[in-house]
Formats: C-alpha cells, structure tokens, sequence
C-alpha cells in the first residue's frame, strides 16, 4: 500500500500548484526571483505651463501641501516670468507654518529680491512635504504683480 502513496502525493501536489497557478495566487515567475519592470518616474505638476497669478503689494500665492514623500529625493524644474520683481519659496510644512515671509529662515529660497522678475528653477529636494510659494513682498513700489510660472517635481530617488 505505502508504493501507491508517493504517486498519490506526488500528482495531488501537481494538481495544487496547477490550481494555484490557473487561480492567478502563484506563478512560475515568483519562483524564478524574475521582478516586474520598473515603473517611470513619478512627476507632480506645481504650476501647469502658463499658470498665471496676479498679486497685490504684499501678499503671495501657493501650492501645497504637496506630498514629496514617496521618494528619497525630487528633481524640481521650471520657471517663472512676473513684471515685477518677486521672491519664490519651496517650503517644508513645517517651514510654511512658521513663516513670516521676507527674511523667514527656509530650506530653499529659490530666487529672492525687489529686482527678481524671472528665473529657472533646477534643484534637488529631499523627499518631504512642500509649499511652494511666489511673494510680492515689494514694498517700494507697492506695486501689483503678473507672474508666469511652470513647474514640476519628478521623483529622483
């Protein structure tokens, strides 16, 4: 009787596996240590090409939060255009929750000065949690200010 047992186990075993596999739970893939492809880099758009804000003496637009977390670093890339001169923040949350604009300690001012009125924007962040913010803090001429922006932030890490 124990010569028609191994046979029984071993054809019970395939129909298992046959089984698991036709039911999608286990393929000869996963035993190969094969990987899927890769997936292409995620982007996030800050400011879609042509965003445009308008903004009186002493106030500022933003975007955020936006959620960078899910990389260890960002390659961030655009630019802005204003008639006047601007100053452009990237802001960690917490950075955003304590700023009081002008002269605020941040981790990256991108572009600062009554004289900025244009700038590319090429730099790496850290993966983390961002506003991005454009500021007319002009004082002098309290004048109001068209800015342009594009921006994106794909995954770099």
């Amino acid at each position: 009787m124990s010569e028609n047992v191994v046979p029984a186990v071993v054809v019970t075993a395939v129909v298992v596996l046959v089984g698991l596999a036709a039911a999608g739970t286990f393929s000869p893939k996963e035993w190969s240590g094969s990987t899927s492809a890769p997936t292409p880099p995620e982007v996030v758009t800050v400011a879609s090409t042509g965003t445009v804000w308008n903004l009186d003496a002493s106030t500022y637009e933003y975007t955020g939060p936006v959620d960078l977390t899910d990389n260890s670093s960002w390659t961030v890339t655009g630019s802005f255009t204003a008639n006047n001169g601007i100053t452009f923040y990237i802001l960690t949350s917490s950075e955003y929750s304590a700023w009081g604009g002008p002269g605020s300690p941040c981790s990256y001012a991108y572009a600062s000065g009554s004289d900025v009125t244009s700038a590319s924007i090429d730099t790496i962040i850290a993966g983390n949690s961002y506003y991005f913010v454009w500021e007319n803090a002009n004082l002098v001429t309290a004048a109001s200010v068209e800015i342009t922006s594009a921006l994106i932030c794909t995954a770099s890490g």
